[in-house]
């Protein structure tokens, strides 16, 4: 719980008086004091700029701030209790390069270059008996062991936007003690008060850069796992999952490659004990590389190609974790220019990923034997793609985009009813809006990036919530976001009716015959899916002022505006498709399906295009992402069989031994762990069992099961404060039978696969049989 309290008027942020603001650094703090008593808690707000990890008698509380941006810069609070007795809270501070992208920090976070802040003390009850504030008797040091290696130096090349590596000579390390009481720091600084604090949405002036705000998701969750194996080097010296008792000789020169066994996010610790010095790097990759090439991912004649962090060692003991998690399936450590013995004592690794509890469960009849693979897969990749925020992908960017965070947030919606990292997204896209009027495609970011469609996707994202959530309060909010980015698109309207040529970054999808992921080569081509998903937009739109009483006239005639418009320009009578791009003979399947979802297609149109979305090499082919979109489309025009075809993409994968799903189903994939290509996630459960709300919040729940062709189906699902269990059997004669089973009283509709409807109410369980119209 978040106690904005704790804040007074006094309450400054600091920093130490020797480094300019915007430095690269690490600066270190600590304040000790006495408990003369028992039953005494902590409780204190903490916020840093770039970001801390806070210890209390040198463990760790926790890290921070949760992403965010200046007008809305995260604090945590903690509470704890504290036994009688000398304790010490101390906390270090990074601040990375500040610069061109390709030389800057993190992109996904958004700083003022330098600060630290506690609020709070050590209370009885309501009284304050030991203020911990900043500045008051805190101290400070610049922590010259440590220092940021500059992205230009990093052996991967290409876009990369996450915290930069570490370098690390322990010979200028303060002594390890530092975050215990009887640490000597006499020498140490005090630091400078700097700012007040102040509250986002409450400013009166200027007097400070951050707007403070409390973290609304949960700390991340870190558990240790096991390394797997060891290639290169004896397997004998791993123990209970941590390889431990490393001695190596002055002189030696060695490399070997750690093997989690599976695709990790989290913080790799060191321990070594050594009589002079060494040099180590660490690289991390998500495959090995054969000849610079990846293909079968754990071939273990291959290497480890990537960034790294690097330690020079000294005579002593020495630790070494990452300030920031890293991502990783192999870890190579090299090392050399040893000038006297040392020991590795222990290499553990513990991961850090955000803590969704999987609540839903799925299976499937043997002849789909691949289904608890794509699952656990699928799950892994959801897993390893959300942190602080959703992410496109753990090792290259961490950035979240608006067209992959509607995926992954449908997919915890359905499988763990956690909606917190999918509101502050929805959220944190409408703080992206620039003053023309249209949202970011990535937020929290430093770097300003546009990709329209993406504006078009968070307002389906905002009703994606709504349904899951019922949170009308939250809609009204946005209502003015909405509003805004709608006329954007207005005004882009040209005089057929059509969206006209988008300025930025037209992106659809990955497909080897588009220049940058877009059918136009030009900014004035006029792209037929942006009417398209406008048209959805507007569908959504005018239904969300409906459920907030507000007037929606002006969406719906849009609507029926840009549909008669593209059935005008861009449907082609040759092809019996519609096009890509007006007066051109190109055609995909993104097109044609979103022709579908929007309804231009009508009933005539959609058989025709549907078998085509499945079967015409000529269409461009959706990648794992835009197949979220032909099931979209298939479930519409009740072909929803083609969408266990359509897993025939995510089964291929595993042939090149992926443990996730990258992001394009190709070895020579950028990325091995893609957030959107999850997607089978959701549609397993909201689709082929049918688990979904009827009423906003789940007041009434939807079980409309889709087999597609499979015979039986079984698992459960979060249905708001409600579980859902769902079981089904068909039979070669057209019988279905349906067994529900739920954790609480509900009003439920069950449509069956031939369009049957029942109504029932305070349903508890029960077993349903019918002879079906039609094959499901």
């Amino acid at each position: 719980m978040m106690d904005e309290n704790l804040f007074t008027d006094g309450s400054k942020w600091c920093w130490h008086p020797d480094v300019r603001s915007g430095t690269a650094c690490f600066i270190i703090f600590r304040h000790e004091f006495r408990a003369e008593e028992a039953e005494l808690k902590l409780k204190i707000n903490v916020s840093a700029d770039n970001r801390y990890n806070l210890y209390l008698d040198g463990i760790l509380l926790g890290r921070g701030p949760c992403r965010g941006d200046l007008s809305h810069y995260n604090y945590e609070t903690y509470v704890l209790d504290i036994p009688e007795g000398r304790h010490v809270l101390s906390a270090e501070v990074v601040v990375y390069y500040h610069g061109p992208c390709d030389d800057a920090g993190p992109i996904s976070e958004v700083h003022a270059g330098g600060g630290f802040i506690v609020a709070g003390g050590v209370f009885k009850e309501e009284v304050k008996l030991i203020p911990l504030d900043t500045s008051g008797n805190w101290k400070c040091s610049i922590d010259h062991s440590r220092s940021l290696v500059r992205r230009s130096d990093c052996p991967v090349k290409g876009f990369m936007a996450i915290a930069q590596m570490e370098k690390v000579d322990f010979a200028f390390a303060l002594c390890s003690g530092w975050k215990q009481c009887d640490y000597d720091d006499s020498g140490w600084t005090i630091p400078e008060s700097i700012e007040s604090a102040i509250f986002s949405g409450r400013l009166e002036n200027t007097s400070s850069r951050w707007w403070l705000t409390p973290r609304t998701i949960p700390m991340l969750e870190e558990s240790a796992v096991e390394i797997k194996g060891l290639i290169g080097w004896d397997p004998s010296l791993l123990e209970d999952g941590k390889l431990k008792g490393l001695s190596v000789s002055v002189g030696c020169e060695l490399s070997f490659i750690m093997d989690m066994g599976e695709l990790c996010t989290g913080f790799p610790l060191f321990s070594f004990v050594s009589s002079g010095g060494a040099e180590l790097v660490i690289s991390y990759s998500e495959s090995l590389f054969v000849d610079g090439e990846k293909q079968v991912r754990d071939d273990k004649s291959g290497t480890v190609f990537g960034y790294s962090d690097y330690l020079s060692l000294d005579s002593g003991s020495s630790h070494f974790e990452p300030f920031w998690f890293r991502t990783f399936r192999f870890i190579g450590i090299s090392i050399k220019n040893v000038t006297a013995p040392f020991e590795i004592k222990e290499i553990s690794v513990r991961s850090f990923m955000y803590p969704f509890e999987l609540k839903a469960s799925f299976s499937a009849m043997e002849d789909v034997d691949f289904v608890p693979k794509i699952w656990e897969t699928a799950w892994r990749t959801s897993r390893l793609c959300a942190h602080e925020h959703y992410e496109d992908c753990p090792y290259y960017e961490q950035l979240q985009y608006a067209g992959d965070t509607r995926i992954q947030a449908l997919i915890s919606y359905a499988l763990t009813g956690d909606g917190r990292l999918g509101l502050q997204a929805v959220r944190q896209f409408d703080w992206s809006m620039l003053p023309e009027g249209i949202t970011q495609s990535r937020y929290p970011s430093s770097w300003v990036q546009v990709i329209p469609q993406f504006s078009l996707f968070w307002i389906m994202m905002i009703d994606d919530y709504y349904w899951y959530s019922g949170d009308k309060q939250l809609v009204l909010s946005l209502m003015p976001g909405i509003k805004s980015v709608m006329e954007w698109f207005g005004k882009n309207r040209s005089g057929s009716g059509l969206i006209s040529g988008l300025n930025y970054w037209n992106f659809i999808d990955w497909v080897d015959e588009w220049r940058n992921g877009s059918p136009g080569r030009n900014p004035e081509d006029v792209l037929t899916i942006n009417s398209l998903l406008y048209a959805e937009a507007c569908r959504r739109a005018a239904f969300l002022c409906e459920e907030c009483a507000l007037p929606s006239d002006e969406y719906k005639s849009n609507y029926k505006d840009v549909i008669c418009a593209v059935d005008k320009y861009c449907f082609d009578e040759d092809l019996c498709l519609y096009v890509d791009i007006p007066g051109n003979k190109g055609a995909s399947q993104h097109t044609n399906a979103w022709a579908i979802i929007s309804g231009a297609a009508g009933s005539l149109k959609t058989e025709s295009i549907v078998k085509g979305l499945a079967e015409n090499p000529q269409l461009q082919q959706a990648s794992l992402y835009f197949s979220f979109y032909l099931f979209r489309a298939w479930e519409l025009s009740d072909n929803y069989r083609f969408f266990w075809k359509q897993l025939e993409k995510w089964k291929s994968i595993f042939k090149w031994n992926f443990t996730t799903f990258p992001e394009i189903p190709s070895p020579e994939t950028r990325s091995d762990c893609h957030g959107w290509s999850a997607s089978p996630l959701y549609e397993f459960v909201s689709r082929v069992l049918g688990i979904r709300p009827l009423s906003p919040g789940f007041k009434d729940i939807l079980v409309k099961p889709m087999p597609g062709g499979i015979r039986k189906a079984s698992g459960k699902a979060p249905a708001g404060n409600n579980m859902a269990g769902v079981s089904w059997i068909t039979t070669e004669c057209g019988e279905m039978e349906i067994k529900l089973d739920f954790q609480h009283p509900a009003d439920v509709k069950l449509v069956w696969p031939d369009g049957f409807e029942e109504f029932h109410k305070e349903l508890k369980s029960g077993i349903f049989s019918r002879e079906l119209l039609c094959q499901p």
